[in-house]
């Protein structure tokens, strides 16, 4: 007997940029936005995240966490964060 597959738990997508999601993450006025926006849905909750750009060039995450509350999508949680990426270098002992 073959064991049947379950459906994935979330479904990711990449949308487009547009202006409804320029809405949604107001606070990056003077930052260049992503092409893409990173779209993860659950049966009762999900998020968006996107990579903008400072004027200084480095990236900045934008996220909204959002969950199903009486037939609607409410937001619960929204901000931005820095991204920091580190690389060592040196030898192994």
């Amino acid at each position: 007997m073959v064991a049947r597959r379950k459906k994935p738990a979330r479904k990711t997508e990449w949308k487009a940029w547009n202006a409804d999601f320029a809405k949604g993450f107001g606070g990056a006025v003077d930052w260049t936005p992503p092409a893409h926006v990173k779209v993860v849905t659950g049966r009762s909750s999900g998020s968006m995240t996107a990579v903008f750009t400072d004027p200084d060039g480095k990236p900045v995450e934008g996220f909204i966490k959002f969950r199903a509350q009486g037939g609607e999508w409410k937001i619960v949680d929204n901000g931005f964060r820095i991204v920091v990426r580190m690389t060592l270098k040196g030898g192994a002992k």
